[in-house]
């Protein structure tokens, strides 16, 4: 036990794992996420294009 905060030594090790696995998550997340946005907009953008040259 670590004596100045009364919690076993690997605990903060595995609080500290488990905030980076979140926040790995969350990142790929965020990933597809944007994915999307990009994929949606270049397609509104194709389909403006198609339009304008009606």
């Amino acid at each position: 036990m670590n004596s100045s905060s009364g919690t076993p030594l690997g605990s903060t090790a595995f609080g500290d794992r488990e905030k980076a696995a979140e926040g790995q998550w969350a990142r790929a997340q965020d990933a597809e996420k944007l994915k999307a946005i990009r994929e949606k907009m270049q397609k509104d953008a194709e389909a403006a294009k198609s339009k304008d040259k009606q």
